[in-house]
């Protein structure tokens, strides 16, 4: 996963089966996920693990590496997550291809 997403990891432990990782402020949370889910990548946004609801939602996807047992997926998975940061929003893509 570091080697896939590099510095674009948020927090994981080593001994942990998941990690966050940070969105860029162009997206939404729940279109990443919707995104990353239609590509074949399921991740969480972060809102869903909140439990004090007046406490802010970091600006990231929790990412589960235990629910697959087969390498191939996982490493196909985040490198459609990598992708997506780096694509941007389907909206912000847009935008910029329009001529001012």
């Amino acid at each position: 996963a570091r080697h896939i997403l590099g510095s674009a990891l948020l927090k994981y432990d080593h001994a942990g089966y998941h990690l966050w990782l940070p969105l860029p402020e162009s997206w939404r949370q729940d279109e990443f996920a919707n995104l990353a889910q239609s590509r074949g990548a399921s991740v969480l946004p972060a809102e869903a693990f909140v439990v004090n609801r007046n406490a802010p939602a970091p600006h990231a996807v929790r990412v589960s590496l235990g629910g697959v047992n087969n390498r191939e997926r996982i490493k196909k998975g985040l490198n459609v997550l990598a992708e997506l940061v780096a694509e941007g929003p389907p909206a912000a893509r847009t935008i910029g291809k329009r001529k001012a």
